[in-house]
C-alpha cells in the first residue's frame, strides 16, 4: 500500500490496494505505461527507479507479493490460486519471486504466518 501511493504521487503506474492485480493495468509493458504518461520508455524508467528506487517491473512485483503475502496469512486459498489471483501465470515464477522477496517459500510463509511468526 505505501508503494503505489508513492507512485500515485509520482503519476505513474499506480494501482489501488483493492486492484486486480492480474489485469491490464498490471500487466502493461514499460512503453505502454510510458505512453499512457505522454513519456519515452527510458525517461519513465529512469524517473520511476530514481524516484522510487527500484524499478518498474520490482514495484509490480512488490505489490503482487504484498497482496499474496495478505492472502497466504488470512486465506485459504491454494497457493496457485493466490498466484493467479496477484498476477502470476506461472506457479514457479511465482514462488522464485515471492521467495526471493519475503526469503521464504509461499507455503512456508503461510504455515509461519498462521503460527504467527511471519
Amino acid at each position: 500500500p505505501q508503494l503505489w501511493r508513492q507512485a500515485a504521487d509520482l503519476g505513474f503506474a499506480a494501482t489501488p490496494p483493492d486492484a486486480e492485480y492480474g489485469t491490464p493495468a498490471m500487466a502493461l509493458a514499460v512503453s505502454e505505461l510510458a505512453g499512457k504518461a505522454h513519456l519515452s520508455a527510458g525517461h519513465l524508467s529512469r524517473n520511476f527507479r530514481k524516484r522510487m528506487g527500484m524499478g518498474i517491473t520490482e514495484y509490480r512485483n512488490r505489490i503482487r507479493i504484498e497482496e499474496a503475502c495478505r492472502l497466504l496469512a488470512h486465506t485459504d486459498l491454494k497457493v496457485s490460486d493466490v498466484a493467479s489471483r496477484v498476477g502470476y501465470n506461472e506457479i514457479a515464477y511465482f514462488s522464485r519471486c515471492f521467495r526471493s522477496m519475503v526469503g521464504q517459500m509461499p507455503r512456508k510463509y503461510r504455515a509461519a504466518a498462521r503460527r504467527g511468526g511471519a
